[in-house]
């Protein structure tokens, strides 16, 4: 059995963004952006990529990595994330799965990296990526790091907020099919390590102002780097 193994699910549908996944993005498309970042952490026994279009095995023979084939079901737009991992976990057997999301392409191979090793390095059974955000936030516009009745803080004094970006997020798979097979229902339990990646993870690709958005932060990267 692979201890850790990396997954790519990468469904050839997109409701907001049509084929987001075929995108040109700098020398790649989107989905080969992810293949080569994930093979560049030297993170994973086994990678996989997911998907229903059969024709992507091609690039997964391309860079030498597993291709799995999803169903139908299992790839539209009401399949639920807990039910991608879930099938997933059904037909390949590993102690650990590292979802890699093509949806965050300026996510760094050193996001990949440090990621995976801090959830190995821990006792949790899994991990979600998140961006610290110091800014006041409310819910129902009730203050949830600040007060109405105390000075304005200043931001950097705030009690960050840990926003999910799902980057990277990954189970203990013994516990993620126990926790399914006793009725829970989510895809992460309490027993959860929140992982602090670059902010540029957390530029996600949903709509078309995004992806122009992101060919511009990633064409200019390296002189924003500098």
């Amino acid at each position: 059995m692979n201890k850790v193994v990396g997954l790519i699910p990468a469904r050839s549908g997109s409701e907001r963004l049509k084929r987001k996944n075929y995108l040109k993005f700098g020398d790649f498309s989107i989905v080969e952006n992810t293949i080569v970042k994930t093979i560049e952490s030297d993170s994973f026994d086994k990678i996989y990529l997911s998907s229903d279009d059969e024709t992507l095995s091609e690039l997964a023979y391309k860079y030498d990595i597993n291709f799995h084939l999803r169903d139908i079901q299992d790839a539209n737009s009401s399949a639920t994330s807990e039910q991608v991992v879930a099938k997933f976990l059904e037909d390949i057997f590993c102690e650990y799965v590292v979802w890699v999301n093509t949806a965050s392409p300026l996510q760094t191979v050193n996001d990949i990296r440090n990621s995976v090793k801090e959830f190995l390095d821990s006792n949790k059974s899994c991990f979600v990526a998140v961006n610290k955000i110091y800014t006041h936030c409310s819910y129902n516009t009730e203050p949830i790091n600040f007060s109405f009745n105390e000075s304005f803080a200043k931001t950097q004094d705030l009690i960050p907020i840990n926003k999910y970006i799902y980057s990277t997020m990954g189970w203990r798979s013994k516990t993620f099919k126990d926790n399914m097979n006793k009725g829970h229902k989510g895809l992460f339990s309490r027993d959860i390590l929140e992982v602090e990646v670059s902010s540029y993870a957390g530029f996600l690709l949903k709509t078309i102002d995004d992806y122009n958005l992101i060919n511009l932060v990633n064409s200019h990267i390296g002189e924003l780097n500098a």
